[in-house]
């Protein structure tokens, strides 16, 4: 199956925002846009004060250049995330988390197991 994607162009401030109601991938890639999978999902995309916010109904997958600061609000199931130098603020994940390649990262809350390769920054 081909994926379809929609991009979007990166917020002012640099700051995107996912929540997700089930499993969430973000990967950091070297293009200047954002880019979301649309295939077996609905998502709502909204331009806020602080950046960009992605909401996703279902599984979400999720190309981001490498440098931008990243906010997880919420994934209701397992959160992948690989590849962003940028910082990351990690609110709420209610299933696995599996981080590799990432900067700064900040965790508040894992309802499973989580694994960390490759940081270049600090852990909190």
């Amino acid at each position: 199956m081909k994926n379809n994607y929609v991009s979007y162009k990166v917020p002012e401030s640099r700051k995107l925002v996912v929540k997700a109601y089930g499993n969430l991938d973000v990967a950091g890639w070297d293009r200047p846009d954002i880019t979301l999978d649309i295939n077996n999902y609905t998502q709502r995309v909204e331009q806020t004060v602080d950046g960009l916010r992605i909401v996703s109904f279902e599984d979400c997958l999720i190309n981001i250049p490498d440098d931008l600061f990243l906010e997880v609000e919420k994934a209701a199931g397992n959160a992948r995330l690989r590849g962003i130098s940028g910082d990351a603020h990690i609110i709420k994940i209610s299933g696995n988390l599996a981080v590799q390649s990432l900067g700064n990262v900040k965790i508040t809350k894992i309802d499973g197991n989580c694994l960390v390769n490759k940081l270049s920054g600090s852990l909190l």
